[in-house]
């Protein structure tokens, strides 16, 4: 047998099961393990569930978390991809701020008990928070909103800020552009080569049909300059560095209602954990301040 031909047909094996690899890889992360939430606040406190659908076939689940003190005030919290209602710091900051403001908690599509088939990194969970935002807003008549987001619900978080009914940002470990963040950092999350990425990345575009590029935090911050906007992240974060935030501060204007806190030590939208007393403090006074 001619080797020119065996060794074709080796790299078109190869070529293949890259191909297949990648997209089982690809269809593993957009289909994120559900996790079912742990916490017993809505037994403490007035809770009532909603579901709501943010565009055609797709519901979110959440809970808006009555405050013993009757307000018109409230925290809205997004959590990052494969997390659910109640990832940490949830438990934190909801006791913290339950007994001057609701609380609002999801799940953004395809997490825990919201439906969606697939999770978009970011891309299409804008629909779910402004869902959310809406209804508090215009069903449950919360007249002052805060919307608060960690990693992926961070980049959501600050590309809703400029809705006209959110008076409050803040966000925790964000990135700013998706497909660049994808294109660097894809393979923290798919734990396969970087070669797998171009491959991978395809895939989702195949799949979202929609492009990447235009998941930009950048265009949406400069639309709510007059808005509070408080930036956390860890300087040792591996996942998302925390040069987002840096050019996020960067480039705001408005530095007097603008505060950003890079602790030292918390890797991943864990700064709660390694300063947990400061990082309490510090958001919630911020939501006192500006809420």
């Amino acid at each position: 047998m001619n080797v020119f031909f065996i060794i074709a047909i080796i790299l078109i094996s190869v070529l293949l099961l890259v191909i297949i690899t990648s997209i089982v890889v690809a269809e593993i992360l957009i289909h994120p393990r559900r996790k079912k939430y742990q916490t017993d606040i809505y037994k403490k406190y007035e809770t009532n569930e909603f579901n709501l659908e943010t565009e055609k076939g797709v519901y979110i689940n959440g809970w808006f978390i009555n405050s013993p003190k009757k307000t018109d005030k409230c925290f809205i919290y997004c959590h990052g991809y494969t997390c659910k209602r109640d990832t940490p710091p949830f438990d934190l900051l909801s006791e913290d701020l339950i007994n001057d403001y609701n609380i609002i908690t999801f799940e953004f599509r395809a997490h825990g008990k919201s439906g969606g088939k697939i999770s978009t990194a970011g891309m299409k969970e804008l629909k779910d928070l402004t869902a959310v935002i809406n209804y508090a807003k215009n069903v449950l008549k919360q007249e002052k909103i805060c919307i608060y987001g960690l990693s992926m619900g961070a980049n959501v978080v600050l590309r809703a800020g400029e809705n006209q009914y959110v008076d409050v940002v803040i966000v925790d470990s964000p990135f700013i552009n998706l497909e660049q963040y994808l294109t660097n950092n894809l393979k923290v999350w798919s734990h396969m080569p970087s070669f797998f990425t171009p491959i991978i990345l395809l895939y989702f575009r195949i799949r979202m049909g929609k492009k990447y590029e235009n998941i930009d935090a950048l265009k949406s911050i400069s639309k709510f300059e007059q808005k509070p906007l408080m930036l956390i992240h860890a300087k040792d974060d591996k996942s998302i560095s925390y040069e987002n935030s840096k050019t996020i501060y960067s480039l705001r204007k408005n530095k007097e209602i603008t505060e950003v806190w890079l602790p030292d030590k918390g890797g991943h939208c864990r700064a709660y954990k390694e300063n947990t007393l400061e990082y309490r403090n510090k958001v919630t006074a911020f939501v006192r301040k500006h809420l």
